[in-house]
């Protein structure tokens, strides 16, 4: 979520009910709509082996990389300090 690495608005006590809209979409039904191969990863280990999969494939495809919210808040965080 942009609003959380943004200094203002991640402070704000209204930015989980007002500003931040989770959900549980992926792009799989995408894929399947535009009939193009749908790689997913979700840890370390299937990255490793998703994105050379996705690589190689030499068709359309998406990758869609599942992360947790709080985690990547952290990590850009500190990307951003240049503490990563």
């Amino acid at each position: 979520n942009i609003f959380k690495v943004i200094d203002g608005p991640a402070k704000m006590p209204e930015l989980n009910p007002y500003l931040e809209t989770p959900h549980t979409k992926n792009a799989a039904l995408m894929a399947q709509h535009f009939n193009v191969k749908y790689y997913v990863a979700n840890s370390k280990e299937t990255l490793t082996t998703t994105l050379s999969q996705w690589l190689l494939d030499n068709h359309c495809a998406i990758l869609e990389i599942q992360t947790d919210a709080t985690n990547n808040t952290l990590i850009f965080n500190q990307y951003k300090t240049n503490q990563l």
